[in-house]
């Protein structure tokens, strides 16, 4: 379900309920960051530069301006640089989760 950024405003000014601007809804799933790429996202990638390391895990919960969220596909035939490594954190078994850890 998407959330409106201006909702409809009644004579009133009291938002009515309807989106004034469908077309401009938030979306509740983010896509891959690739260019052309419109599958939802799956896992978070950055990077390490100091180490020369890729790192590629779970999907945080919140965007962050120096990460790529990237979609199954692109996570699986993800490569570094030459002379870089790459580290793929798997997400935990929702059994053995326990408290969800936020923004990692």
């Amino acid at each position: 379900m998407a959330r409106c950024y201006a909702p409809r405003r009644g004579m009133d000014g009291v938002a009515a309920g309807a989106c004034a601007y469908p077309d401009r809804a938030m979306k509740t799933e983010r896509p891959c960051s690739r260019q052309t790429c419109r599958e939802p996202a799956v896992a978070t990638l950055t990077y390490v530069y100091a180490d020369s390391m890729a790192v590629l895990g779970p999907l945080v919960a919140k965007a962050e301006p120096h990460s790529y969220d990237l979609c199954e596909l692109h996570a699986e035939r993800l490569s570094a640089p030459q002379g870089w490594s790459v580290l793929r954190i798997s997400a935990p078994d929702d059994a053995a989760a326990g408290p969800r850890l936020r923004g990692l």
